[in-house]
């Protein structure tokens, strides 16, 4: 039996996540996941391709308030009082989207430029701000907050078992890599190793999730979570055995069309799948890199 096996959110875009038991969801997917993200005076998004530092950072949230924490600096909690209008906001750039975003504390600001040693700004996702999935993959209009392109990502436990076994066999000195590396919010198990790229349309309990494209992988992979410290895998080995036309691929992207909140253990029924024959030519993993 196919079942989810692990939920994570990401409060703050690049640092670490949060493992869940109950995921609630909402108009912009996973509750609180990737609502934060951390710019540049000029409004530049920041993530691990730039600063690997921002993987030791780890938030709690709360409807009430973010808390950041890391190795060396006091712990700061900053209220969110939603009772309170978005007054300051700046322009923000994430890949092809610039717009307001809310500014969330001067103490955040100065924390994050004590750690990272760069003038830095934590910013936040107002309820008006107007950034949507794109409409190439998603069906329908999808608001978005400061995730990549899409609110949800999915991966099986097979494929980063097979992912695991294939970078072992030619180095076994190499420990086995965590799913945190490629930060999913969807953990799936007891299916075969990418079998997610088939898939169209699932249920898990009451919801249904729409998988809707391939997600090209980058260096934050190469990126090890626990110590930030940058390596060549699982990347170098992606890049020879799941390469396409568009990048190099692992994961699915998604979003939820119908419910408001998943459950680990839950099981996972495949509504519709046959997803790879239409996908385009250039989305597909090359015949010679293909499991």
């Amino acid at each position: 039996m196919t079942y989810l096996s692990g939920l994570t959110i990401y409060p703050i875009k690049g640092c670490r996540g949060i493992d869940l038991e109950v995921m609630a969801l909402d108009e912009r997917g996973p509750a609180f996941d990737r609502r934060f993200m951390i710019v540049s005076p000029s409004g530049q998004f920041l993530t691990q391709r730039e600063e690997p530092r921002l993987a030791l950072i780890r938030p709690s949230i709360s409807s009430r308030s973010l808390g950041l924490e890391t190795q060396g600096m006091p712990s700061l909690d900053i209220s969110l009082d939603s009772s309170v209008p978005d007054l300051n906001t700046m322009d923000v750039n994430v890949w092809r989207f610039e717009g307001a975003a809310s500014l969330v504390s001067h103490e955040a600001d100065e924390w994050l430029t004590e750690f990272l040693k760069r003038p830095s700004r934590l910013v936040r996702c107002s309820s008006s701000m107007e950034r949507e999935a794109n409409p190439e993959w998603a069906k329908s209009p999808t608001p978005i907050a400061f995730s990549d392109g899409y609110p949800i990502l999915l991966i099986s436990e097979a494929s980063l078992g097979w992912l695991n076994q294939t970078i072992r066999a030619e180095n076994p000195e190499v420990e086995a890599f965590g799913m945190a590396r490629f930060r999913p919010n969807l953990v799936v198990s007891d299916c075969e190793a990418f079998a997610e790229d088939d898939w169209a349309r699932v249920r898990i309990g009451d919801t249904e999730i729409d998988l809707v494209k391939p997600c090209d992988r980058c260096a934050v992979t190469t990126v090890n979570q626990e110590t930030a410290e940058r390596g060549r895998e699982p990347l170098a080995t992606l890049s020879r055995v799941r390469r396409s036309q568009q990048g190099v691929l692992f994961g699915q992207n998604a979003l939820a069309s119908k419910g408001d909140s998943l459950s680990v253990g839950s099981k996972i029924e495949i509504l519709e799948a046959g997803r790879l024959a239409n996908t385009a030519a250039d989305w597909r993993v090359e015949a010679k890199s293909r499991v």
